[in-house]
């Protein structure tokens, strides 16, 4: 949804305890967007009037190693 950049990726896969892995952080939407609740569930966006609630099923995403190798110092924790 617009404003979601920044916000965590993250995978369930795997893992039966129900812990979550974080994958990433999203960039930006790609493919069609789509606008409306019926199509972008009950959370709302309050972007442009003209075009409430945009979203997309596909966003774009950097991976957590490409986030942490830009960081000075930084190092990436795996279990």
């Amino acid at each position: 949804m617009a404003g979601d950049s920044g916000g965590p990726v993250i995978s369930l896969a795997g893992l039966p305890s129900g812990d979550v892995w974080a994958v990433g952080m999203i960039q930006a939407a790609t493919g069609t967007l789509l606008s409306g609740s019926a199509k972008c569930g009950p959370a709302f966006d309050y972007g442009p009037s003209s075009e409430p609630n945009q979203c997309s099923a596909t966003v774009l995403f950097t991976s957590m190693r490409t986030i942490v190798n830009s960081l000075s110092g930084a190092s990436l924790l795996t279990v």
